[in-house]
């Protein structure tokens, strides 16, 4: 990763955020022009930096960085998963459900 690609990522980010990098840098408290100057001269910020960005971003310090989030990747799997079982479930219930009819309107056989 280039600290270029970084704060090209950053960049657009806080464009989609619709805010300046102004008021960005206000946001994560550090003096604009310090924040333009490291943009600008592609400087690496410290961890604690970082984690201020990507949470004032709403992504994670990995995506900053690489473009990619795996805990993003996962917990989509798991919703995908999640929803798969609770479809299936339902099918089942409505299984059960119709055969529990059957049953109940079945008349008794007199003895």
């Amino acid at each position: 990763m280039t600290t270029k690609v970084l704060w090209n990522r950053v960049e657009k980010l806080i464009k989609a955020h619709k805010m300046t990098q102004k008021q960005f840098a206000e946001y994560i408290n550090i003096p604009s022009g310090t924040f333009e100057g490291m943009m600008y001269h592609n400087r690496e910020p410290v961890v604690s930096l970082a984690l201020d960005m990507a949470k004032v971003l709403g992504v994670t310090v990995e995506y900053l960085a690489t473009g990619s989030d795996k805990e993003i990747k996962n917990r989509r799997i798991k919703e995908l998963s999640d929803r798969q079982s609770a479809s299936q479930i339902s099918r089942l219930s409505l299984q059960i459900n119709k055969e529990a009819e059957k049953i109940i309107s079945k008349p008794n056989p007199v003895s």
